[in-house]
């Protein structure tokens, strides 16, 4: 089997309407550049008839690779998944709602040229709901600042990596993934580089509030500072506690008269409250270490698999 130059990996949910012409648009432009390739289609237990048109679809094309999850994993889970059936040199990440489209391919390339592992395209003008930019900001930001993402690096789910990149990502084995930690824990040499943003042809986003709450707290698997900012709460509790009482004492020792009443209580709390925090610091800094150690939940189940054993793509349909 000749290994492809590229893969894309695309995780798919309610896209009936739509893969069919992701699969024609991205193969027209892979053609176009002169890359031969492969498309990994991971179907996350879509509602509609997504896995019957990702099965259409595998037999008319032989470069079409038909994964079929047993339940609902998650857009990450699902394209960790397509991870494990890549096979290019450069990997491809993109959506299946036609809003990433492979007309912005010839950018990532070129930025990777300039010596990059990983490049995102990132967007000047976002076209979703209100709520979903908000929600995508809040992630960005609080997520960015967890696993010490350069301040400098936008990131979306349209990107473009080298194969070791994939590699080292498919290593991981627990359920709470999260891709941006998986990437920028393997290297630092990233970029972002804008693209066209195209609005949505058929539905709606399938985030909910649920859900990106969800991905943000997959994010606890590749960082402990959550637990280290209530170590830290609890550190400036316990010594304002232990100033406060320093200050009563003074002023106790000058007024011998003054009634401590209130404030005394108030920085014996503060004091004891802060030990006690920092104890449950210390104590979760170990047990989050533990749990991302141990977690046995499977990331994904396969139940269909197509095209997986076929050779790969120069985009042209099978023969009947």
């Amino acid at each position: 089997m000749k290994q492809p130059d590229v893969s894309v990996a695309i995780p798919c949910y309610n896209s009936e309407k739509s893969i069919g012409e992701v699969v024609e648009k991205v193969s027209a432009k892979l053609s176009e550049m002169g890359y031969t390739y492969e498309m990994v289609l991971v179907n996350d237990y879509s509602k509609d008839g997504t896995f019957q048109e990702i099965r259409r679809l595998a037999q008319k094309y032989s470069f079409v690779k038909g994964i079929n999850l047993a339940k609902n994993f998650g857009q990450h889970n699902a394209i960790l998944a397509g991870f494990h059936y890549v096979s290019g040199s450069y990997v491809i990440g993109m959506d299946d709602d036609l809003q990433t489209d492979p007309s912005q391919f010839p950018k990532l390339f070129d930025k990777m040229k300039e010596g990059y592992d990983l490049v995102y395209g990132t967007y000047p003008m976002v076209r979703q709901s209100l709520f979903r930019r908000l929600g995508s900001r809040f992630n960005n930001v609080v997520l960015g600042r967890m696993i010490q993402q350069p301040r400098h690096i936008r990131t979306s789910s349209f990107w473009l990596a080298k194969a070791y990149v994939i590699k080292e990502a498919v290593r991981y084995e627990h359920s709470y993934t999260n891709l941006r930690g998986l990437f920028f824990r393997t290297t630092a040499y990233i970029a972002c580089v804008e693209v066209d943003h195209f609005a949505r042809k058929y539905g709606k986003s399938n985030y909910t509030l649920k859900s990106l709450i969800k991905l943000w707290s997959n994010c606890i698997n590749f960082s402990v500072a959550p637990l280290r900012i209530f170590l830290l709460i609890g550190s400036i509790a316990s010594a304002g506690g232990f100033l406060g009482a320093l200050v009563l004492i003074i002023k106790k020792i000058m007024n011998i008269n003054m009634s401590l009443g209130w404030p005394s209580l108030m920085a014996a709390v503060c004091f004891f409250s802060g030990i006690i925090l920092i104890g449950i610091g210390l104590t979760g800094e170990y047990i989050g270490r533990a749990f991302m150690c141990i977690n046995a939940t499977p990331q994904y189940v396969v139940k269909d698999e197509i095209n997986v054993q076929e050779s790969v793509s120069s985009g042209e349909e099978k023969e009947e």
